[in-house]
């Protein structure tokens, strides 16, 4: 599934539990900031179980595109510009 039909879908969900108002971009950090809490929570349980792990990683990949998305930041770009930016830092360009 692509980061669009994830972020509609996300938004589907809001819009049909009447959450949408909440998605300010202050309270979708925070919300965000609340995922990884629990995946951390998650990956510190001893016998923490795959699904479990990657049910929370789903959390927060919804909340980081739809934190995205609420201040108009094209994930992609971002992620190419960063890693251009760290090949750069770490002297990686002639490397793949």
């Amino acid at each position: 599934m692509d980061e669009q039909h994830i972020l509609l879908e996300f938004n589907r969900v809001a819009r049909s539990q009447g959450w949408s108002h909440y998605h300010s971009s202050e309270n979708l950090v925070q919300a965000l900031a609340v995922e990884v809490g629990e995946l951390m929570q998650t990956m510190s349980e001893k016998d923490h179980c795959k699904e479990m792990v990657a049910a929370e990683l789903a959390d927060v990949q919804m909340y980081l595109l739809a934190l995205s998305d609420s201040l108009s930041i094209d994930m992609a770009k971002a992620v190419a510009d960063k890693q251009l930016y760290n090949r750069r830092r770490f002297k990686l360009l002639g490397s793949n």
